[in-house]
């Protein structure tokens, strides 16, 4: 059972067949908004010990995800992968190379409990007038909920999220899959959640042997 994107089509090859899952992909990312999002974390989170680039996907994550649960879009419109680590941008790290470049970010490495920690820090303010109230508010509520959260933990929090929990590494999860859990699901949801449904079977069952 695989994911396929085919331009900005996503599919899922079930038992030979492929349904279309209803995601919108690249056509809604806007590259600006992703790069001023994260200076706007990066700057807003110098004071959280647990921020760096992981947990700082884990943010991303959550604040676009949520975001179409509740308006009907993402933040940022970014193609997120599952990896074995949690959800992560596909483009986060060569976004923020292009960054450093430009002087709009710096990534300072830290020795934190035998490990080291890339924390992003920005150089200058965000542009915040790109972000309408509604998403600002999401993103402050996002980042006071997830303020003393370490990665881990923070990853855990994504597992709200059916998609990534039960995603292949590597595969593109799809935005429709915020709208899981909600009382009316859309055909095409209706297939990604029997497909999703099946996987969690197996994995149960996979524990229990």
């Amino acid at each position: 059972m695989q994911f396929f994107t085919k331009g900005e089509k996503l599919e899922v090859d079930v038992i030979g067949e492929r349904w279309p899952l209803s995601v919108k992909g690249n056509n809604m990312a806007n590259k600006e908004k992703f790069r001023e999002l994260i200076l706007y974390l990066a700057r807003e989170s110098e004071g959280d010990d647990y921020f760096g680039v992981v947990k700082l996907n884990k943010l991303l994550f959550n604040i676009d995800f949520e975001a179409y649960r509740r308006f009907g879009k993402p933040v940022t419109g970014q193609e997120y992968q599952a990896l074995p680590y949690g959800p992560a941008p596909r483009l986060v790290l060569p976004t923020m190379e292009e960054m450093q470049i430009e002087g709009d970010l710096i990534i300072r490495e830290e020795q934190v409990y035998g490990y080291t920690k890339k924390r992003p820090l920005a150089l200058r303010e965000a542009n915040i007038h790109l972000f309408s109230q509604d998403e600002i508010a999401l993103i402050s509520h996002t980042l006071l909920r997830c303020w003393h959260m370490s990665a881990t933990q923070l990853s855990n929090l994504s597992h709200e999220y059916i998609g990534w929990a039960l995603a292949e590494q590597g595969e593109t999860i799809p935005y429709s899959v915020a709208l899981l859990g909600r009382d009316e699901l859309t055909e095409q949801e209706q297939q990604y959640a029997q497909v999703a449904e099946e996987r969690a079977r197996k994995w149960r069952a996979a524990r229990v042997a």
